[in-house]
């Protein structure tokens, strides 16, 4: 509806934004997973073990150090930011103003014009002479009858 009316840059700003925001969402995710993942574990594991979160927390970490421990973002995550980024870049693009349709120039190949004398010769089509077709073509035969003269008025 917003198209329709002429609400094109409206459209592109809502792009631009919810590319922002959801490539910014993402984005933070990736950049906070490991130390957010930690936290969580930490929280979990101090209760079983009977340990402050602060203490597991630093065993997971030195586990991570050690390449005992690996957390990683998978796809998902590569994906939502990349769809942000296309957001933003598609919302940037629909801003701009569409091209003005420019018409093609017209160019003319008619044949240059054959005056025609005011003759009784002249009346008989076979007579005269056709202009050279621009294309290189030979010239089709004049049309005659089955007698062999040309068509009358």
């Amino acid at each position: 509806m917003l198209l329709r009316a002429g609400g094109r840059r409206a459209v592109a700003i809502v792009a631009v934004a919810a590319g922002l925001v959801g490539g910014g969402v993402g984005l933070y995710d990736a950049l906070t997973a490991k130390d957010r993942v930690l936290d969580d574990a930490a929280e979990e594991l101090a209760g079983q073990f009977g340990a402050t979160a602060e203490a597991v927390r630093t065993i997971l970490g030195e586990a991570i150090e050690a390449g005992e421990l690996g957390i990683s973002i998978s796809i998902g995550l590569y994906m939502v930011i990349a769809g942000g980024a296309l957001g933003v870049v598609g919302g940037i693009l629909g801003m701009r103003r569409a091209p003005q349709q420019v018409a093609a120039p017209v160019t003319a190949s008619a044949s240059p014009a054959v005056a025609i004398p005011d003759t009784p010769a002249a009346q008989d089509p076979s007579s005269v002479a056709m202009a050279p077709d621009p294309s290189g073509m030979p010239a089709p035969p004049p049309v005659e009858d089955e007698a062999g003269q040309p068509p009358g008025p």
